[in-house]
């Protein structure tokens, strides 16, 4: 077990550190290849005074066993090294110290940062998170997180793309050269699949079933789908298949499994180059804001909910645990429904 009788006071500049380089990391979509809370116990700073540091790096270790994304870990580490800079300035010197006041005060001082309402309970997650595996452990007496309201997150609707404008966004692609090829196919996986980005980039040539046009996906909590692919889609891939990619592996030094291949920069495709282009093929069609690769999968949950499919089949197309993700999808809905209703109703 371990225990906070620590002292924190010598942790501010450090977390000041830590904060500004996971910042700057987080704007250029860069992840870091060691974690923060790793260089922060490297300074002399923490010398006497790692507990904290510690036993918060053990419970992004245990995230991480059990199957979450970076993505999440990565937002968890950021959530937390900020509330341990807030410990600091508030005072607060031991973890068994910190009360639902301590919380409220933590989410004003975010508030009054500037951070938005999502942001703030973001944050207040990871703690809430954190305290709740503390006390799973017997690190804490009273878990003050359940005496705590968590705020309301933000109810705005996404931005989702017309049909219009994802079909302007593909037919935009130079279906001639061979990263046009390439980058034409993974538009019609995006939209036509619903895929992560993440889970497009992790895909490999065997995962690839032409004949019966499906796609095994290795999803989110280790969770294996296969995918149906649509004619677009299976036809575009095909091509690429056949007439990109021999290409693009002509440059590789070694023969990769990876199903997209980038034209420099290493062999699979990442998933910064796939936004990049995605940004790219944006321009060229005078779409603005540009489409992002989620707009997409977006696109496809509410088209297919507005041509009548069924909730349950778009959550095993988009490897969601539950139907409660899809709200955002069936709000956008009814949305268009009640904006349909008001145009065609009787005596309007």
């Amino acid at each position: 077990m371990t225990h906070f009788g620590h002292d924190l006071s010598d942790l501010s500049g450090a977390f000041r550190v830590a904060n500004t380089q996971l910042n700057s990391l987080e704007k250029r979509k860069i992840r870091p290849n060691r974690s923060a809370f790793g260089r922060m116990k490297e300074s002399k700073k923490m010398c006497s005074t790692c507990d904290f540091v510690t036993v918060v790096e053990e419970f992004l270790q245990s995230l991480q066993a059990r199957g979450l994304r970076d993505a999440t870990v990565t937002t968890r580490r950021g959530g937390l090294l900020r509330f341990g800079e807030f410990l600091v300035s508030a005072g607060v010197t031991r973890v068994q110290d910190i009360t639902a006041d301590t919380l409220r005060g933590f989410g004003r001082w975010l508030t009054e940062g500037g951070r938005s309402e999502n942001s703030v309970y973001s944050y207040l997650y990871s703690v809430r998170s954190f305290l709740g595996w503390l006390e799973d452990r017997g690190e804490l007496f009273e878990n003050p997180a359940r005496r705590f309201p968590m705020p309301k997150k933000s109810l705005r609707l996404p931005r989702v793309p017309s049909k219009a404008k994802v079909r302007k966004l593909i037919s935009a692609v130079d279906a001639l050269s061979v990263c046009g090829i390439r980058d034409r196919a993974i538009l019609e996986m995006l939209y036509g699949t619903g895929i992560r980005l993440e889970e497009l980039c992790r895909l490999d040539v065997a995962d690839v079933d032409l004949t019966a046009c499906t796609l095994r996906v290795d999803g989110k909590g280790g969770r294996e789908r296969v995918l149906p692919m649509g004619n677009a889609c299976c036809e575009h891939l095909s091509n690429y298949l056949q007439q990109a990619r021999p290409v693009l592996a002509a440059t590789v030094p070694e023969e990769c499994s990876a199903l997209w291949l980038a034209s420099r920069c290493g062999p699979r495709l990442s998933k910064q180059s796939v936004e990049l282009a995605l940004r790219r093929q944006s321009r060229k069609a005078r779409l603005k804001p540009p489409i992002t690769p989620h707009d997409l999968r977006r696109a496809m949950a509410t088209h297919m909910l507005q041509n009548g499919a069924n909730p349950l089949h778009i959550q095993f197309l988009l490897g969601h645990a539950s139907l409660r993700h899809l709200g955002q999808y069936l709000r956008l809905s009814i949305d268009d429904i009640k904006a349909m209703h008001a145009k065609s109703k009787p005596g309007s």
